[in-house]
Parts: C-alpha cells; structure tokens; sequence
C-alpha cells in the first residue's frame, strides 16, 4: 500500500511537472535537455503505472487460485461424499469400510479448508501465499487420487461382494436341496422302520408258541422222591401244569419261553419273587401283569408237549376252590384254563 501511495504521489508530482513544462512550451520552444526529462519522466510514469497493474493482477491471480481451489475441493469432497452414501445405503455388509474412508475424506477436506482459509489472510504476504498454493495444490492432487482410488475400491468391493453374494446363493441352495434330501431320507428311512416294524409285529405274532390240552394235577412227594396225586388242596405239595403245543412252521427252534400264571380261589396271583415270580410286560401294552413261574427251553418242531409247576410252602398251601392258570408266550395268552380242589 505504501508503494502505490509513493507511486500515486510521484505521479501527481510527476504530472504538475509536465504541467509547468506544457506552460513553458506555449511561450518557448523546448530545449532538447527539456525533451530529455519529459522523456525520461514519461517512462518513470509509464514503469510505475504497469507495475502496478502486474502486481494488480498477480493477486488476482492468486485469489482467482484459492476460488478455483475452493470450487475443485468441494466438488470432489461432494462427490466421494455422496458415492459413500449410496454404497452404505445399497451395500450393508460394506458400512465398516465406508465408514473408514469418510473419515480420511473429512480429514483431508478439513486440511485443504484450513490452507484455503490461512491463504487467505495471508494472501499479502506473496511468497507465504505462494508456498500456501503449492501445499494446496498438492492435497488437492492427493485427494483427486484418494478420490480415484476409493472409487476404484468402491467397485472392486461392490464387484467382490456381488460375487460374494452369488456363491452365498449357490451354496444355501445347494445346503436347502442337502436338507431337503435329508428330511426325504428321513422320512423314508421312518416309513422303512414302520413297514419294518409291521412286518416284524406280523412275524413276530405268527411265530407265537400256542397251547392246548391244558391238563392240572395237584400231587404230594413222597419219602422215595416220587410224586403222587391227590384231591385234598391241604394235602398237596405241587401243582404240575402240562399242555400241548401247536404246530408252527414260522416259529424259528431256537431259545424260547411260556410263562405261568396261577389265580387262587381269592383272585390272587401265586407269586414268590424267590421261587422266579415276576412282571411280563404284554405285546403292544403299555401294561405289567405279574406271573407265577416261566420256563425256558429250545424250541424244535418235534417238541409237542411241556410242563411247568408251582411248588407250595409249609407256610402257604394250597386253597380248596377254583383256580384259573393262564399260559404266556411272547406277551401274550395263547392258553387257559380252571381246575376245582377240595
């Protein structure tokens, strides 16, 4: 300011000068040392004139600069800020790298605003602006490249993530049709275990021991071992119960076993946990009955007949009544029938 007040100054003086000489001139004609210094005070002017008008034009330069770098940086800050936000909206599973990058965007912008704001209160200083614009020119070129590359990275995350997205589809299909088959299966293998389990219900039914001629004896030991009968319920020691066994082509020979159930005149069940008495759980029943005694034998199709006996304790004899026995095989009753005693 104080170049263009001495510049201003100089040049009024430098004009009243001229003045007076044009006056001089009127009444004389000019010497050519007059025309020497009127030359020579023409240049001063004309020199302090563009001077001026250089260094005029210099600092509009620079602010002409620091608006284009205003424009430049918004525009791109803008532009990066708005991809973000369409990427964050359309692609979730992105939001953590999104938001990393917003926040080297905000930094960098915030930087290039602050030299943009410092050039401008130092925009007198010329060399200080100067090296203001450089800087500046510098982090506008790195946030063009930042911008560039997310842009790119953007992409190449949209693009992995479609791809991503793809082979998720193919593999929950691929793990839906897996189940899918696995229920098929399991629902077959359940039918499977069903027919199964019918078909081995039939077997198992038509392969039941079945008996008839169920013939009781009430019988006393004697001395020598030997068993004679008796018609006095008091009297007797045992109770021997033989039958017939049916013929049956589907039972395999093998292990087997008929259970003894014994009813006394009073309804009850002779039972004697020490003498083999038990629970036999009937087929298809959610149900316990108690037995008197069962045997175990090996089946063949040449056996044709079996006995099985109840033996009375000096503390529980026999009752004179009716009695019922029941014959078991497989859970279930395949004979019965009722004896009288005296």
């Amino acid at each position: 300011m104080n170049d263009e007040h001495t510049a201003s100054s100089s040049e009024n003086e430098d004009s009243t000068a001229i003045n007076d000489e044009q006056v001089e001139i009127t009444t004389k004609k000019p010497s050519s040392k007059t025309k020497l210094i009127g030359l020579l005070l023409f240049l001063s002017l004309l020199f302090v004139g563009g001077s001026y008008f250089l260094s005029k034009n210099k600092l509009q330069e620079k602010e002409l600069d620091l608006k284009r770098a205003q424009t430049v940086s918004d525009s791109l800050y803008h532009e990066l800020k708005n991809t973000l936000a369409i990427y964050k909206q359309e692609h979730e599973d992105l939001y953590v790298q999104i938001v990393r990058k917003e926040s080297v965007l905000e930094s960098q912008y915030a930087k290039i605003k602050r030299l943009i704001a410092q050039a401008k209160r130092d925009k007198v200083a010329q060399k200080t602006i100067r090296g203001k614009l450089q800087n500046l020119q510098l982090e506008l070129n790195n946030l063009q490249n930042y911008v560039d590359n997310q842009t790119l990275d953007l992409e190449e995350l949209r693009v992995e993530n479609k791809r991503l997205k793809k082979e998720k589809a193919i593999l929950d299909a691929l793990y839906t049709q897996e189940l899918e088959t696995k229920r098929r299966l399991q629902t077959e293998d359940s039918l499977l275990q069903s027919e199964n389990q019918l078909l081995q219900q039939k077997i198992n039914t038509a392969s039941v021991l079945r008996v008839q001629g169920i013939q009781t004896q009430l019988m006393r030991i004697k001395g020598n071992g030997e068993q004679k009968k008796v018609l006095l319920a008091k009297n007797a020691e045992v109770l021997d119960v033989c039958f017939d066994l049916i013929p049956n082509e589907i039972c395999e020979a093998g292990t087997n076993r008929f259970f003894l159930r014994i009813i006394n005149p009073k309804g009850t069940v002779l039972f004697d946990s020490n003498r083999g008495s038990a629970k036999l759980r009937l087929f298809q029943e959610d149900v316990e009955i108690a037995y008197s005694s069962s045997k175990i034998f090996d089946y063949n199709k040449a056996l044709r007949q079996m006995c099985l006996q109840w033996y009375a304790y000096p503390n529980s004899y026999f009752l004179a009544g009716t009695y019922r026995i029941e014959i078991y095989n497989k859970g279930r009753l395949v004979g019965q029938s009722s004896f009288s005693s005296k």
